[in-house]
């Protein structure tokens, strides 16, 4: 592969929790989102916006548990049920796009033909976004996240621990994926969402973070080392020695017991996620710890206007009011395109208000810049013999 390949991105989906209160779906400011799978006369809708996003050109798309959180009230057997309907929506989902593509022979777009796309188990803030002082006690949260991963895992090729506000709440979601079963064992994304300096929103310091963050992981991953089936990787030449690896998604069967396979920031202000890419990149200690755990980095941002320390969903009259600033071209040219050719981030799509169009316009603007098609993630993958 040449390194033009080698840059091009994968595409996250968008807001899925915005595009359904935009198909009327009801905005219920306590379970938000997750009235779509309390709902079964909903349960089209949220499958139809899954199924949009993939048509947009969505190498994943994330399922709608979100917000089935015991912090708006959901007891343990509803978060189970209702998680395990987000993860079985997200699938069927995926299966029918998959089905129709194949065998429209009227569909063109052949990457989209041939291409495998993929499910990521969402696990959100257990009692509300953006609130680092209202995380539960450490083992009472992972004691959740762990029932959350166990009903996704039937369904989902990666976790997603999304929103999340600091480092310990992350942490939450690390030891919950490390006491998994072999069986349920999943490669592990972790999104954080910052403040508008660009640090976590507790005010800790990003780099510090991180950092914090991957010690964490490593003394859990070198106990499970043991136990690890590395036969598969992705591995990815990047221009400035940057290399970053990802695990195969498809088979479980050849996935690391417990890997973090990626850090990504969203649902905060694409502002935010620059400034941190920025420093990220500054620190060239941070930069060679990612590649030496072999971690992509991900970015996608939301469209609303600025969130006030202290918010809570359940407080708020309406909803967030989106920038008018963040069209599908602004978000390019001003954000994503900046993200991909001076930060080296490898998996790009949007939060809440960022729309299908949204989605199909990075596609289409990725198929313009790098003047060839986009290659379909099964081209990256690489067998360590190959390597």
């Amino acid at each position: 592969m040449n390194n033009r390949q080698r840059r091009v991105p994968l595409l996250l989906d968008g807001g899925t929790g915005e595009e359904l209160f935009r198909r009327n779906v009801p905005d219920d400011r306590k379970i938000w989102s997750a009235t779509a799978l309390v709902h079964p006369e909903y349960h089209d809708i949220l499958e139809q916006v899954h199924g949009s996003f993939l048509q947009s050109g969505s190498n994943f798309i994330t399922t709608n548990s979100y917000g089935v959180v015991p912090g708006v009230g959901f007891n343990e057997q509803e978060i189970e049920c209702y998680t395990n309907q987000a993860g079985m929506i997200a699938r069927q989902a995926v299966t029918k796009f998959m089905s129709s593509t194949r065998s429209d022979n009227n569909f063109n777009d052949r990457e989209m033909q041939q291409e495998k796309v993929f499910v990521l188990g969402s696990l959100g803030p257990l009692v509300e976004s953006y609130r680092p002082d209202l995380i539960l006690p450490h083992p009472e949260g992972s004691k959740f996240y762990r029932r959350m991963c166990q009903s996704l895992a039937p369904h989902v090729d990666a976790f997603l621990g999304e929103t999340m506000s600091s480092v310990a709440e992350s942490l939450q979601v690390l030891d919950a994926v490390a006491s998994l079963g072999p069986q349920e064992q999943r490669p592990l994304f972790i999104s954080y969402t910052l403040d508008s300096k660009g640090n976590f929103r507790d005010g800790k310091e990003l780099p510090i973070g991180i950092r914090e963050m991957l010690d964490h992981w490593k003394s859990k991953y070198h106990q499970a080392e043991g136990k690890l089936m590395l036969d598969v990787d992705l591995k990815l030449k990047l221009e400035n020695d940057f290399v970053v690896s990802a695990f195969f998604f498809s088979n479980p069967n050849v996935l690391c017991d417990y890997k973090v396979s990626a850090v990504l920031f969203n649902c905060c202000l694409p502002e935010a996620i620059t400034i941190a890419l920025e420093r990220i990149r500054s620190d060239k200690d941070l930069v060679a710890l990612l590649n030496e755990s072999g971690i992509l980095l991900g970015a996608y941002a939301n469209r609303l206007t600025h969130i006030d320390a202290g918010w809570s969903l359940q407080e708020s009259e309406s909803p967030q009011s989106l920038r008018q600033d963040l069209d599908e071209d602004q978000y390019w040219t001003d954000f994503v395109s900046r993200w991909i050719n001076e930060h080296q981030v490898q998996l790009v799509g949007g939060c809440c208000g960022i729309r299908p169009s949204h989605i199909a316009h990075i596609r289409n603007k990725l198929r313009e810049l790098h003047q060839s098609e986009l290659l379909p993630p099964s081209h990256f993958y690489i067998t360590l013999s190959q390597l």
